[in-house]
C-alpha cells in the first residue's frame, strides 16, 4: 500500500535499516531542538561538504559500489535523513567541544 503513495523511483530501506535511520534522526532533531546551536550564514556554509558527501553516497548506491550494510542507508530518499542525522549529530558534538570552532568543524 505505501508504495502507492510514493513517488517513482523512491527506495525505501529494509524496516530495520529503515527504524535505524528513523530514530537516529528523531533523537538528533530532539537534540538540536533542545539545544538550540547558534545558526548562521557560516554555519550553513559550512554544511556544504555534507551535501556533497551525501550526492556522492548516493551515486555509489546508484552504480551498486557500496558495501552491503552501508548501501541502505544511501537510496533516495533515506540518503537525506542519513546525511542530515549525521551532520546534525556533527554540529551538536562540535557545538559541545568548541562552541567557538562549530563552522570549522562542520567543513572538516
Amino acid at each position: 500500500m505505501v508504495v502507492g503513495l510514493l513517488p517513482a523511483g523512491t527506495t525505501l530501506p529494509p524496516l530495520p535499516h529503515l527504524l535505524v535511520v528513523l530514530l537516529a534522526t528523531g533523537g538528533v532533531v530532539a537534540a538540536l531542538r533542545r539545544r538550540r546551536p547558534r545558526v548562521t550564514a557560516r554555519r550553513v556554509l559550512a554544511l556544504a561538504p555534507w551535501m556533497a558527501l551525501g550526492s556522492a553516497a548516493h551515486v555509489l548506491y546508484v552504480v551498486d559500489a557500496l558495501p552491503p550494510l552501508l548501501a541502505p542507508f544511501a537510496g533516495s530518499p533515506t540518503v537525506y535523513l542519513t546525511v542530515g542525522s549525521l551532520a546534525g549529530a556533527a554540529w551538536l558534538a562540535a557545538a559541545a567541544a568548541r562552541p567557538d570552532r562549530v563552522a570549522t568543524a562542520l567543513a572538516a
